[in-house]
This record gives C-alpha cells, sequence and structure tokens, in this order.
C-alpha cells in the first residue's frame, strides 16, 4: 500500500488495521492502563503524527487527573437545586396571583390617567384665565373707543358728578365727603 508523507497515513486516509477515531475516542472518553497505552503506541509506530496526537491526549489525561478536585457537595445537590428553583417559581405565582399584588396591576395606569387629568386640568384653567383676560382687555377696548367717539352715555361732564359716582353702592365715608368738597371748590375751566 502507498503511505502519503505528510501524515504516515495510508493514501486511502486510513491507518493500516486502526481506525484513527476508534483509538482517539477510546483515549479520551476513559483512563488506559499501561498495557493499553503501550499497545496503542505499538500500534501506531511509524505514523508520526499520530504518535504525536496520542501523546498530546495522554499528557492532557494526566494534567486532568492532578487537577485539584471539585468541591464537595450533597450527593443530592443537584435535586435541592431543582427543588429551590420550583419553590421559587410556585411563590412567584402565588404572589402575583393573590389580592394584595392584583393593585400594583391598576397602579402604572392609575398614575398615567391622574397625571393626565390634572394636566388637562391644569391646561383647562390656564385657558380660562387667559380667556378672561382677553374678554377684559375686549371690554376695556371697547369702553375706551365709546369715550373717545364721544359716547353721550359717558361724558368729562358725568365723570365730574360725584354723587353718581357715590349712588354706585359705595359706602359713604368722611374721606370721600372731604374730597368731594375740595373738588366742588376747586376752579373749573
Amino acid at each position: 500500500m502507498k503511505h502519503d508523507s505528510k501524515n504516515d497515513t495510508p493514501a486511502g486516509g486510513q491507518p493500516d488495521g486502526v481506525d484513527p477515531l476508534d483509538w482517539l475516542e477510546d483515549v479520551a472518553v476513559r483512563r488506559l492502563t499501561a498495557t493499553e497505552i503501550a499497545a496503542r503506541r505499538r500500534e501506531l509506530v511509524g505514523r508520526t503524527a499520530e504518535t504525536r496526537r496520542l501523546e498530546q491526549e495522554l499528557a492532557l489525561n494526566a494534567m486532568l487527573d492532578f487537577r485539584p478536585g471539585a468541591p464537595k457537595a450533597a450527593t443530592n445537590f443537584a435535586a435541592l437545586v431543582r427543588t429551590r428553583i420550583e419553590t421559587n417559581e410556585r411563590a412567584r405565582v402565588r404572589v402575583s396571583s393573590s389580592v394584595g399584588v392584583g393593585w400594583r396591576a391598576w397602579l402604572r395606569p392609575l398614575l398615567g390617567t391622574a397625571i393626565l387629568t390634572v394636566t388637562l386640568g391644569l391646561g383647562w384653567q390656564a385657558y380660562l384665565i387667559q380667556y378672561q383676560r382677553q374678554v377684559r382687555r375686549l371690554a376695556t377696548s371697547v369702553t375706551t373707543m365709546a369715550f373717545s367717539a364721544g359716547s353721550p352715555e359717558l361724558t368729562p361732564e358725568s365723570l365730574e358728578n360725584y354723587e353718581v359716582i357715590r349712588r354706585l353702592g359705595a359706602i359713604p365715608r368722611p374721606e370721600d365727603d372731604a374730597l368731594i368738597a375740595a373738588l366742588a371748590e376747586a376752579p373749573t375751566r
């Protein structure tokens, strides 16, 4: 049979009589005894690539054999963890379905509605205040225009008659009487 010089395997890709996956899996999966290791080395004589691979696997196995041991855990550790997870899941389901937590589901929409209501209320109040200001400005402008146009209802002479102002509902005071008397004595134009 013709051999390939790169990996010392026959031209068909398989070594003589030994499937490389068989011995590689055997070495990787379990610990070999000294006689089994010697037999594997004898089988791979003359095939340097496979011999090198065998030595690498054996070195890795030896290194893994001398690593520090895993921490001691209870023999039923996995079962204890699984039980704890299931207990927590059941407790979470129980809490979410209880009445005390049910209000939390309504809290966010209720809070959003309250904020929206307050915002709209403040906006409406600001609109009403602005509207009232506009109405007052309009009333003032109408009065000013009527006065400037010479409306007979509001004349400078009517403003000089303090009795009219007095009758508008103000409670007479002595100061007002003194002011009226002083204005009556003042020379008119």
